[in-house]
């Protein structure tokens, strides 16, 4: 794996950063990038902005995301409001899927069996990535559902929050649905070269650039 992370400073410096990363995945072997965004101010404005970007410069990558209350980056508190992961996964066996739910159009019974189809469509799956709004469903309910992937499958994610903490003004988002503030976002992947293991960490621990 390789990843690039930063901090938003500007929209002419985010740019760079992407063709500084399009440049590299050019000249490198590697599957999907997928970018993770993490906003610790409401602003769906730019957060539309910065995906719209993503799609533009880097248009084969997948990116999820969530708002915040207080970042790290490269084992440090971010001093600014936004900050971006990107990660490049070097085996082209490398499976990656997005899903996002928004409960605020969907039923919850209805997400959660349309999850376990999922996973079981997916028999490549050796890790689940969650980002969910506290408001949108029962989280004993979600995480039982869950709970039902495969026994060597690695669970793992968190809550989405907002600046002042509360939950109405929490969301997510994601290249396969749009910012919500009642949602889910999962994160499948896994593939035959894939190895995932339990660490309890703040993010996936890999060398950063």
């Amino acid at each position: 794996m390789k990843q690039f992370q930063f901090e938003y400073k500007s929209m002419e410096t985010f740019e760079r950063e992407l063709k500084k990363i399009a440049g590299w995945s050019k000249t490198a072997v590697s599957s999907s990038a997928l970018f993770h965004i993490y906003e610790d101010v409401e602003n769906q404005e730019l957060i539309d902005e910065i995906c719209v970007r993503i799609r533009q410069i880097v248009p084969n990558a997948l990116y999820v995301g969530c708002s915040s209350n207080g970042n790290v980056i490269n084992g440090d508190i971010a001093t600014d409001k936004v900050i971006i992961r990107c990660t490049f996964f070097e085996y082209q066996t490398t499976k990656l899927k997005i899903l996002q739910y928004d409960l605020e159009q969907q039923d919850s019974e209805a997400v959660k069996a349309d999850i376990l189809r999922q996973m079981e469509a997916c028999p490549w799956l050796s890790m689940i990535e969650i980002l969910v709004t506290l408001n949108c469903m029962s989280m004993s309910d979600l995480c039982d559902t869950l709970n039902q992937a495969p026994p060597h499958v690695q669970i793992f994610g968190g809550a989405a929050f907002s600046e002042d903490m509360v939950h109405e003004k929490a969301a997510v988002f994601s290249s396969e649905g749009s910012y919500s503030h009642s949602g889910i976002t999962l994160i499948f992947a896994g593939g035959a070269n894939w190895y995932a293991f339990g660490r309890l960490a703040w993010d996936p621990t890999l060398p950063a650039e």
